[in-house]
């Protein structure tokens, strides 16, 4: 199963959950190869620790959860 298809079923059964993608993929052209639809949080690999950290709290501080 893929991330993105793990993540509909996952958005499925519990709708607030917040996910974040990460891919080797650069961000455009992840989404232009339908890796990733819509408006979904994205970290493209290599990422420094900081980042991904940065990342985390920025999801988990929204009110509202994000990708949707």
């Amino acid at each position: 199963m893929s991330g993105p298809a793990l993540a509909e079923r996952l958005k499925a059964s519990h709708p607030h959950i917040k996910r974040l993608f990460a891919s080797g993929f650069g961000d455009d052209q992840a989404f232009r190869q339908g890796v990733l639809a819509g408006d979904v949080p994205f970290i493209a690999k290599p990422y420094a620790v900081a980042e991904l950290r940065r990342e985390v709290r920025r999801l988990l501080d929204a009110k509202i959860g994000a990708g949707g």
